[in-house]
Parts: C-alpha cells; sequence; structure tokens
C-alpha cells in the first residue's frame, strides 16, 4: 500500500504573523519604549539581547492570554491551503505551544479555524517535539528543529531574516509550495537509533474523563438523573440515553475549564514518573476536544499540575493517533484509525465499553511495566 503524502506546516510566521502581531501589540501596550519593525531581527531569540524593559514588555504581551488567537494572517497562507485542499494533498498544522502562555494551545486551535476552517483546526498537532511526528515536508520557520528521535520529514526553511544562514530547501512565498512538493526527495534515513517510545492517552486512561463529566454534569442539573460512570457499554454517551441527561453531558463536556477538573487514576502519576525515571521516552498522546475551546489549553495545564511542569513538554494533541511515531500506545478507544498505518502497538486500557476489543490489555497501572517489558522484548529479539 503506498503511504501518503503528508505536508506539515508549522503555524507561527508560516500561517500567523507572529512577529508582526507581537510588534503591533507591545506598541500598543508600551507606548513609550522603541521596538524595531517587525522583519528586521537577525536572531531567533531575539528580545533576549534587549535591554531589561523592552524584554519583559515582550515577555509580558507574548504571555498575555489571548494574543495567540489575535495574530494576523501571513500573506498567502489561506490560498495555499485551499489549493492544498482542493489538489487532495494531505495537509497538518504542526505547531508548538507557548508553555508559558496560559491559552496558547487552545487559541491555535480557535485561530486555526477561524481564519482556515474547521478542517484545519481539526488537522492541526500541538506538538514541542516535531520530530516524533509523521510526514514527507515540513515548513517552518525555526532555525535548527531538534527533539528525540529521527525526524521523517525534510525541513523547508520558510524563509525570515533569522534563518538566512540554515541549510537546505527553502520557501519565499507560499506561491513556491507545489514547486517544493513537487521537488520533494524522500530521505532514506535509519530510524533504528530512535528512543523506545510509549505514548499514553489522556482521558480514560490517566484522567478519569468519564467521572468528571458525570459530576460537572449533576453539579450544573442536580435535579437530571445522571448514569453513573463505568456502567456505559459504548464508546459513544448519546444514542441511547434520554434527552435530558444527554443535554446535561453535553453542557458538561463543554465546560470551560472540563479538563483541569479531572481526577487522576490510582498509579498513574508514579508508573509514569518511574518510566521517565528509567530512561523511557514517555509522551502523552491525546486528542483534544474542538467543542470545548479551553481543552487543549487545558490539558497542558492538568500534566503539569499533577506530574510537574517539566513534563508539559512530552504532551503531543493530535486528531490522529497514526501520525505520531512511538512503539506503544495505551489507549481506551474501541477503534483507533487515522491516515497511516501506526508504528505502534496498541495496549487497550480497560473500561466498561471496550470489553469487546482484542489484544493486550491493562487493568491496572501497576501491570503497566510487564506489558512494556513484553512488547519490548520482542522488538529486541
Amino acid at each position: 500500500m503506498t503511504t501518503p503524502f503528508i505536508v506539515l506546516s508549522d503555524q507561527d510566521a508560516p500561517m500567523a504573523d507572529w512577529e508582526g502581531g507581537l510588534i503591533r501589540d507591545v506598541r500598543a501596550a508600551y507606548p513609550h519604549l522603541t521596538f524595531a519593525d517587525a522583519g528586521t531581527r537577525d536572531q531567533w531569540d531575539f528580545h533576549l539581547t534587549l535591554p531589561a524593559e523592552e524584554r519583559d514588555a515582550f515577555r509580558a504581551t507574548m504571555n498575555t492570554a489571548g494574543f495567540y488567537g489575535n495574530l494576523p494572517v501571513t500573506p498567502g497562507a489561506q490560498k495555499a491551503f485551499r489549493k492544498l485542499h482542493d489538489r487532495g494533498i494531505n495537509h497538518f498544522v504542526c505547531t508548538t505551544p507557548s508553555a508559558d502562555n496560559p491559552s496558547c494551545a487552545s487559541d491555535k486551535l480557535v485561530w486555526n479555524a477561524a481564519n482556515f476552517g474547521d478542517k484545519v483546526a481539526a488537522n492541526t498537532i500541538l506538538t514541542f517535539d516535531k520530530t516524533v511526528v509523521r510526514g514527507d515536508i515540513l515548513l517552518d520557520d525555526k532555525p535548527e528543529i531538534t527533539g528525540s528521535m529521527i525526524p521523517e520529514w525534510e525541513q523547508v526553511v520558510f524563509d525570515q531574516p533569522y534563518n538566512r544562514n540554515t541549510p537546505g530547501r527553502r520557501m519565499t512565498s507560499w506561491d513556491q509550495l507545489f514547486d517544493i512538493i513537487a521537488g520533494h526527495v524522500a530521505s532514506g534515513r535509519d530510524y533504528s537509533t530512535d528512543p523506545f517510545t510509549v505514548l499514553f492517552d489522556m482521558d480514560g486512561v490517566i484522567f478519569d474523563w468519564e467521572g468528571g463529566i458525570v459530576r460537572r454534569a449533576r453539579i450544573n442539573h442536580p435535579n437530571v438523573k445522571i448514569a453513573d460512570a463505568g456502567t456505559r457499554d459504548e464508546w459513544d454517551f448519546f444514542p441511547n440515553t434520554p434527552a435530558d441527561e444527554a443535554a446535561a453531558l453535553r453542557e458538561a463536556m463543554a465546560w470551560p475549564g472540563l479538563f483541569r477538573e479531572l481526577d487522576v487514576f490510582p498509579g498513574a502519576v508514579e508508573v509514569i514518573r518511574a518510566l521517565v525515571d528509567a530512561g523511557v521516552n514517555v509522551l502523552f498522546c491525546s486528542t483534544p476536544a474542538l467543542y470545548n475551546e479551553s481543552c487543549a489549553s487545558d490539558k497542558l495545564w492538568a500534566i503539569g499540575e499533577h506530574f510537574g511542569k517539566d513534563m508539559v513538554k512530552r504532551v503531543v494533541l493530535t486528531q490522529d493517533k497514526t501520525l505520531i511515531k512511538g512503539d506503544i500506545l495505551f489507549d481506551d478507544k474501541p477503534v483507533i484509525d487515522g491516515l497511516l498505518a501506526p508504528t505502534w502497538e496498541r495496549i487497550v486500557y480497560d473500561q466498561s465499553y471496550n470489553k469487546f476489543v482484542t489484544g493486550p490489555r491493562m487493568f491496572a497501572w501497576p501491570e503497566a511495566f510487564d506489558l512494556i517489558d513484553s512488547v519490548r522484548s520482542v522488538i529486541a529479539a
């Protein structure tokens, strides 16, 4: 079977005029300071070389909630994305959220939906490590992209003054995109040195998503009968749910801050911490709920709150988990499909609604070690 061709695009700079928006906002907030025009800097981390007052102004502006939801669109990007869609080329946004801006992750998804459409928002991957994402081309302005793995993609440098010394193919305008695609040559790289990587879903595996929804629905609607968590035998809540209960559950699922309220399953923190301490490349691989506008940012917050700030950069948020490289995926969803054949073996995290799913199964967190060792031994054989 032929592997689909995939174009990945960074968001800040190629799609959103991050620097232009930053200069605009910082000048508005600090009119007494002088800031150079956008497009004139020759350093990636330009603000680090500024005097303290100007540097602090930039940081405060970048980390203001809502900043990433109000950026201008880079000229030519929308037209290019429409052409990608019209020509049937698989394209995904691959962007790194700011760990310091409380709404950045969610704002990126909302901004994409508003400026490029719901399909592009759904095809957005939020990750701190782009080397774990599978694809053929990555359009990105960052001068040097590193991570835990050897990337499958070829970086095509989205031209900016601060990356002029970066080698490789370069795109100076979105008009060049299809020439760039036509000129791509598969790398033939050896990925055997990639670290052993375990992916953990978040909702229903680490966090008690169903329990949190039921609790929130009961708080909001104390007079509506809500079935207990753990009693449903279908993945989808709603086909056989009474109308008033379904309405309460839908409201709870979209509730701002819901994903900050979820309890952690016993043992999850201790097991994952032990795996990281043992040198396993652990990633949290979760699907953000597009119907809940704060979900993506709340997921980052929840990992930082329960696992520690150092673990936030292990989060990957994607609607298609087959695009993420790994050896094992622990997940409760009965059926996981996507664009590609996955590199990972799936281990089912036991829930009432996935009893029919075959394959290795985890009933409690302490079992994770033996399950991981069994897969690892097969890979090593």
